[in-house]
């Protein structure tokens, strides 16, 4: 028996190398998405949500299986700075420059007048904050 698990875990590492894995946020996100999807199947008994929680499951599986790692790498970054933006929208402003149009964030002050300069074309304005 020992013998079997050792060429098992040996024919899986040999399977997984050079593949993603996906042990990230996104995936983890999917994951529990179909999860969710599946026991609100149980409670309602509504047959969409069967179909709707493989969905997520299988872009994860296909996510922990492939070998495009770069472009894996680029979809949970892109996941995980919308959260933080969203998260930063509740402490901070966002303006942009009327010069150059460049995006300046901005701590919020409760209802403060500010002169904002723009740290790309050094143009002053004043928004109330």
């Amino acid at each position: 028996m020992r013998g079997f698990l050792q060429r098992f875990q040996y024919n899986m590492m040999r399977f997984m190398s050079g593949r993603y894995g996906g042990r990230d946020p996104l995936n983890f996100t999917l994951i529990g998405l179909s999860v969710v999807l599946d026991i609100l199947f149980m409670i309602f008994r509504i047959p969409v949500l069967t179909f709707a929680a493989i969905i997520p499951l299988g872009l994860a599986v296909f996510r922990s299986l492939s070998k495009n790692t770069s472009k894996r790498y680029e979809e949970n970054r892109k996941y995980v700075n919308f959260f933080k933006n969203l998260a930063a929208l509740r402490t901070h402003h966002i303006y942009k420059c009327p010069g150059c149009h460049q995006k300046i964030r901005v701590p919020r002050k409760g209802g403060k007048m500010v002169e904002i300069t723009c740290p790309k074309c050094h143009e002053h304005f004043r928004k109330k904050i």
